[in-house]
């Protein structure tokens, strides 16, 4: 729908704009079998380390969220060109006990299913799969307050930040209540699994194709 917006004000304003979802692989994204542990609170990003993902202030949110919350974790699952800058940052800020850059993954649905949260601060997106993984993984998302995450999240607002807020301060208060931000998570996969599933896909692709012929 945002991507929509953007054909429709920026190339062609009488458009007939169809909007389709890509399916994600359901059968990939599944939550773990076994309820997560009560270990160290794990705190993740997954995506390209590139400008524009906000990726140096969620080191500095890491910051801030480990003076406030009891010793957690955060890893940067990813490969872009900001790779060497954010090593140094987070030398910089001596960080490196807690915040670490663990690479590419191609099995991401484990990192998902290991993970407490995913913290997604990105300025912008077209659309954001990494978020929907997550969820149908079973994993709850804290999200930036931009037109793609309004659209993913339209039912659960929990998921997203309160655009000029103060950032950490949101997160150890989602955090704090987080059998609530795991139940949300339960709930939205469900519908999430309907609504980006291959079935769905499938079959709004035939009715576009099928109205060629009415």
């Amino acid at each position: 729908e945002y991507s929509r917006s953007v054909f429709l004000k920026e190339v062609c304003d009488n458009a007939r704009v169809t909007v389709l979802y890509n399916h994600v692989g359901n059968n990939r994204f599944v939550p773990s079998a076994e309820r997560r542990g009560q270990g160290q609170l794990k705190i993740i990003y997954t995506g390209r380390l590139k400008h524009g993902k906000t990726l140096e202030k969620w080191i500095e949110i890491a910051v801030a969220l480990h003076e406030k919350l009891e010793s957690p974790v955060f890893e940067i699952y990813g490969s872009g060109p900001m790779e060497r800058r954010l090593e140094a940052k987070i030398r910089s800020l001596g960080a490196g006990s807690y915040i670490s850059m663990k690479g590419y993954r191609s099995d991401i649905e484990n990192v998902f299913r290991d993970a407490d949260l995913l913290l997604f601060l990105s300025e912008y997106e077209s659309f954001g799969n990494v978020v929907v993984e997550s969820i149908l993984c079973g994993t709850p998302v804290i999200a930036s307050d931009i037109p793609s995450m309004r659209e993913i999240f339209r039912d659960y607002p929990v998921f997203l930040l309160e655009s000029g807020g103060d950032i950490s301060g949101q997160v150890v208060s989602r955090l704090l209540d987080y059998e609530s931000l795991e139940r949300s998570a339960r709930i939205a996969g469900d519908d999430f699994r309907e609504r980006f599933s291959e079935k769905n896909y499938i079959g709004q692709l035939n009715r576009i194709y099928s109205s060629f012929y009415e």
